[in-house]
């Protein structure tokens, strides 16, 4: 599916967006494999527009892999995105999973579950406040 596709789809779309990209080279997403990171960081600039509104957690960077465990049943960005909203991404422990905080807790999960071998990224409109909730947790 072409890019330009995908972003009318998110265009379209009334509300905020979270797009949770857990592929390898997290370019995948736009149909190109081979981006160089400024390419991709173009792309993903583009998406995360105010225009767009599309917050976008990419599992690692252009050059990198995205790492699969059977243990996991799913990509590293996965687990530890899961593991985020359901109450680990509660940094100071105030009940809720903000975008900072999930983003904060996203990039050093990944890290860990990778042994360092993978960097997951995040990308938001200057719109989006870092201080919105994501998840309320008991």
């Amino acid at each position: 599916m072409p890019w330009s596709q995908v972003r009318a789809v998110l265009r379209a779309v009334p509300g905020k967006v979270l797009l949770a990209v857990d592929t390898c080279h997290s370019g995948g997403v736009t149909g190109a494999r081979a981006l160089s990171r400024s390419d991709y960081a173009d792309l993903l600039r583009d998406a995360v527009t105010d225009e767009v509104g599309l917050i976008t957690f990419a599992s690692c960077l252009p050059h990198e892999v995205s790492l699969e465990d059977e243990a996991w049943r799913n990509g590293a960005l996965t687990k530890a995105m899961t593991e985020g909203l359901a109450g680990g991404g509660d940094l100071n422990k105030d009940g809720v999973v903000t975008l900072a905080e999930l983003d904060a807790f996203i990039a050093e999960r990944v890290k860990a579950l990778t042994g360092g071998r993978q960097h997951a990224t995040t990308d938001k409109p200057t719109t989006i406040q870092s201080t919105l909730p994501l998840a309320v947790v008991k």
